[in-house]
């Protein structure tokens, strides 16, 4: 190989893999936004008579039963929790008099 033909290799042009992307593909294809109003679907409701329609009343409705139906579940499950720890603590309390009654009453003493 000579050394002109060796020159020429390195400084070729490679060939383009790929084709450049046209500007028109690359738009959107909608320019303008959709605009809510109140009380439109995802608009943001206001108050007054717009907020007192009856839908607005029934999901409120919905949602107070939903919410007392949830926090009645937590109640009944904290007061079975404070049953089971009050069982434990008359039991800890019965092995405590039956300590007493063949011991004695011990008084800790405090460190001066």
């Amino acid at each position: 190989m000579s050394l002109t033909r060796a020159i020429l290799s390195h400084t070729r042009q490679r060939p383009i893999l790929h084709k450049a992307i046209k500007p028109s593909i690359l738009r959107p294809l909608t320019t303008s936004r959709p605009f809510y109003r109140d009380g439109d679907t995802g608009g943001v409701r206001s108050g007054g008579e717009a907020a007192g329609d009856s839908w607005t009343r029934r999901e409120k409705a919905a949602e107070n039963v939903y919410i007392k139906q949830k926090e009645k579940t937590l109640l009944m499950m904290l007061r079975e929790k404070i049953a089971a720890q009050e069982a434990i603590l008359a039991k800890d309390r019965a092995i405590l008099a039956a300590m007493e009654d063949q011991y004695g009453h011990v008084v800790e003493e405090k460190a001066v």
